[in-house]
């Protein structure tokens, strides 16, 4: 399985100040020196929040990128009651799998116990449902409605059986065949190095079949993204050496127009993958979460910060694209007595912009600043932006 080596994303906003006096100079190399930002256009409406928090000087700040996996010991498909009627295959990989079928929006009557079947080709005339929870039991969980379950009993043996319904069933009429094998050493594993993605920028994920700690070879993989409210992707899917997929947006989806921000939900990325292992077939469904942020603004790379004996801010520049709410968030470090940087306090500044040329002030609490040992030349680093009307980062 491919393993993310992810890096921290700091951007290093402020120039090295001098002592916090109304004579202080700026001790910095020009590298570390900074443009001013730029002038702002007027705010849609000043409504500036700033908050400060220390720091202690031995705590360890993680920005790290986390990657993302997930882990499946199921699947799950859609069959049409002509189908169900006429018997379907279903693939298991190890004894006591549990198969639940789902009227699909809750069409039909129920499912009666007594016209379930399941056989097997070493035993046709056998059948083996013989240890079945109907839908008015699994009513009372407050989980699962219009569902029959089927807990294999151990004598079944793992491999391909054969589901079907006895009574008529409307073709029209939708069924959710979903096989859990819990326990089972046979998992799906889909993975990310990260799980916040901007509008633009390519995404890629990881599928393998794992055994253990053995990796199988996948056969078959198909896959799709979801948006928010539901519009279907396909994604690319490309097969290495190993066998692992390995998972990307389609031009169709990177090239989508409208971008649905987090606060209307998350994307996911939909992975059906079979493999043989033994002489049988291991099926597995996978799914993993992720955000997709429209392109609302951006940091400009420097600024200043401004420091004198009554207050000290930073000045951060943003390029607004789409009007909104935007926040920036960073870590003010200063020297200790051996001249190494250390944090001090961690502030977050939010306020309203219009589309333009912008410029955010953060004001840093003065009071943590007086009490902290640690002394100029400051620096901000660690700077975030966030768009807060659409609830994602940038």
């Amino acid at each position: 399985m491919k393993t993310f080596n992810t890096k921290p994303v700091t951007l290093v906003v402020a120039a090295a100040l001098g002592l916090l006096t109304s004579s202080a100079s700026i001790a910095a190399t020009p590298s570390e020196i900074a443009q001013p930002a730029p002038k702002t256009t007027q705010a849609i409406d000043a409504n500036i929040i700033n908050f400060s928090f220390a720091i202690a000087q031995d705590h360890q700040l993680d920005l790290n990128t986390q990657a993302v996996t997930t882990v499946s010991d199921e699947y799950y498909f859609t069959v049409s009651g002509r189908q169900l009627n006429k018997g379907i295959d279903i693939h298991t990989s190890q004894k006591g799998a549990l198969i639940k079928i789902s009227r699909q929006n809750d069409l039909g009557k129920a499912l009666e116990n007594e016209a379930m079947q399941l056989r097997s080709a070493s035993q046709p005339k056998k059948n083996l449902a013989i240890n079945i929870i109907g839908e008015n039991d699994l009513k009372t969980t407050g989980i699962f409605t219009a569902s029959t379950a089927i807990k294999l009993t151990d004598e079944v043996k793992p491999g391909k059986l054969t589901l079907s319904y006895e009574r008529p069933l409307a073709a029209k009429n939708l069924y959710v065949i979903h096989v859990k094998e819990k326990g089972t050493a046979n998992k799906l594993e889909i993975s990310t190095a990260k799980q916040q993605y901007r509008q633009g920028e390519s995404f890629s994920f990881d599928a393998a079949m794992l055994a253990n700690n053995d990796t199988l070879a996948l056969d078959n993989v198909t896959a799709f993204i979801m948006s928010p409210s539901g519009k279907k992707f396909n994604a690319s899917i490309r097969l290495t050496d190993s066998g692992i997929a390995q998972i990307s947006a389609s031009k169709q989806a990177l090239e989508a127009t409208a971008i649905e921000a987090p606060i209307n939900g998350l994307y996911e990325l939909h992975v059906n993958a079979m493999t043989n292992a033994g002489g049988q077939q291991i099926h597995r469904t996978g799914k993993i979460a992720f955000a997709l942020s429209p392109d609302t603004a951006d940091l400009n790379k420097l600024s200043l910060i401004f420091v004198n004996k009554n207050k000290a801010t930073a000045s951060i520049g943003l390029t607004v694209k789409t009007a909104g709410r935007f926040e920036v968030r960073g870590t003010l470090y200063g020297h200790d007595a051996q001249g190494n940087l250390q944090p001090l306090m961690e502030t977050h500044s939010a306020q309203n912009f219009s589309a333009g040329k912008q410029a955010i002030n953060i004001q840093f609490n003065q009071q943590i600043l007086a009490k902290s040992t640690l002394k100029a030349p400051y620096v901000l680093k660690n700077v975030r932006l966030f768009d807060q009307t659409r609830m994602s980062r940038l």
